[in-house]
C-alpha cells in the first residue's frame, strides 16, 4: 500500500515538475520576445532622437554663418570640427591649436564680440566637471551662444563652439 502511494506521489511529482518546466520555457520565450521588443523600441527612439529635424538643420546653417562672420584669434590653426545634435539643441565645434594662454584668447573675444552685440562674458565658478581654473567663457546673443574653451588635457588646444539653445 505504501509503495503504491509512493508511486502515485512520484508520478504526481513528475507531472508537476514537467508542467513547471513547460510553464518556465513559455515564460522564458515570452521574456525573450519582450526583451527583443524593448531593445527595438529603445533603439528606434534613440536613433530618432539623434536625427536632426528641419529646424535643427536650419539652425546649423545659421551657426555656420555666425562662425564664418566671427573673427578668429590670430594664431589659431584649425585642426577639426564637429557637429552635435541634441533634442532642440545644435552645437558646432571648431577646434584650434595655438601657442597662447586662455587669458589672451578671452581678452581678444571680449573686445571683438561685445561690439558686435554679443553679451558680456559669462563665466561660472568651479563645478564637478571643470577645474577651478576659469578656462572657458560664453557670449550670448538671443538663442545663440559662442563658447570659447581651453582643453584641460592639452593646453595648446582651444574650442570655439557655436550653439543654438532656444
Amino acid at each position: 500500500m505504501e509503495d503504491d502511494s509512493l508511486v502515485i506521489m512520484d508520478a504526481e511529482v513528475r507531472r508537476t515538475l514537467s508542467r513547471l518546466k513547460r510553464d518556465r520555457r513559455g515564460e522564458l520565450r515570452c521574456a525573450r520576445r519582450t526583451m527583443g521588443l524593448l531593445v527595438f523600441i529603445v533603439t528606434t527612439l534613440v536613433a530618432g532622437a539623434c536625427e536632426p529635424g528641419e529646424e535643427e538643420k536650419r539652425q546649423l546653417v545659421e551657426l555656420r554663418r555666425i562662425a564664418a562672420e566671427t573673427s578668429l584669434y590670430p594664431g589659431f590653426q584649425k585642426i577639426g570640427e564637429k557637429v552635435v545634435f541634441k533634442q532642440r539643441l545644435v552645437f558646432f565645434f571648431n577646434t584650434y591649436a595655438a601657442e597662447t594662454t586662455f587669458a589672451e584668447v578671452k581678452s581678444y573675444y571680449d573686445t571683438t564680440l561685445q561690439p558686435r552685440g554679443w553679451g558680456p562674458p559669462e563665466v561660472s565658478g568651479p563645478s564637478l566637471f571643470r577645474s577651478t581654473d576659469a578656462n572657458w567663457v560664453n557670449y550670448r546673443k538671443g538663442v545663440y551662444v559662442i563658447s570659447v574653451a581651453q582643453h584641460q588635457s592639452v593646453r595648446n588646444r582651444f574650442d570655439v563652439v557655436y550653439k543654438w539653445e532656444p
